[in-house]
């Protein structure tokens, strides 16, 4: 069972009678006081006092337009919840790996404030933001076989890994426990890192290209009778001869 608006096709045809889904006449049935759920990413909920045709034949419900705005806002407040709720977990994967708004940013697109706005649930960051993060939790040295970050080992006894993480620049809330072992997650390149992963910074090598040579290359192609030209004057000859 599916769940329709009315729009102006729809309504022409419910006013004769006739199911717009499966075309069978006089099978539809007015109905009003309904309750339907309405289910977005695994929460659910209920609407009630919805209003209607449902028909009989296909099993499909078209609701009036007040009860599908009401219908469509409690779909929509499912998903600000779900996002509400997928942002916190996303700000508990960031923290349990030490890492910073601008170093998530990084490592799934968006930058600092696209990760804030994660968090806040106003935008969704897609499954493999999340994914990355849980990979990482699970494992979090797996991140130095990322490009640009960096694992670094503060200390393999508790009572100095504060210590020693402050001797190296690191800030203490930035130290993560893996195994036996005291490591701080670094990634390369982001404005909000501190003195002590600067130090350690990678930068990814440039190519150097020989742009007039690709200039050159370019105007090649497109210079009269070059293969740019003789591929377009095949073209319309055969459109010509076509017609």
């Amino acid at each position: 069972m599916d769940t329709k608006t009315t729009n102006t096709n729809t309504l022409s045809r419910l006013t004769a009678g006739q199911c717009p889904v499966c075309g069978s006449a006089e099978s539809l049935v007015h109905f009003y006081g309904k309750t339907l759920p309405v289910t977005v990413s695994g929460l659910s909920g209920t609407v009630s006092d919805l209003a209607g045709e449902h028909c009989q034949v296909c099993e499909e419900i078209f609701l009036d337009d007040d009860s599908a705005k009401r219908f469509a806002n409690a779909g929509d407040a499912l998903v600000m919840e779900t996002r509400r709720s997928e942002g916190a977990h996303l700000k508990a994967l960031r923290k349990r790996l030490g890492l910073t708004q601008g170093e998530v940013g990084l490592l799934i697109g968006g930058g600092h404030n696209g990760v804030s706005r994660y968090e806040r649930g106003q935008s969704d960051p897609g499954p493999a933001a999340f994914n990355l993060l849980h990979l990482l939790n699970k494992n979090p040295l797996l991140a130095g076989e990322l490009p640009g970050v960096m694992v670094t080992k503060v200390s393999p006894q508790k009572r100095h890994f504060a210590a020693t993480a402050k001797a190296k620049g690191f800030k203490p809330n930035k130290v993560i426990h893996v195994g036996n072992e005291w490591v701080v997650i670094n990634v390369c390149g982001s404005d909000v890192l501190g003195t002590g992963s600067r130090a350690g910074k990678r930068t990814a090598a440039t190519k150097e290209v020989d742009v007039s040579r690709l200039v050159a290359a370019k105007a090649a192609t497109e210079r009269p009778g070059g293969p740019h030209a003789k591929r377009t004057a095949a073209k319309s000859a055969v459109a010509k001869k076509a017609r």
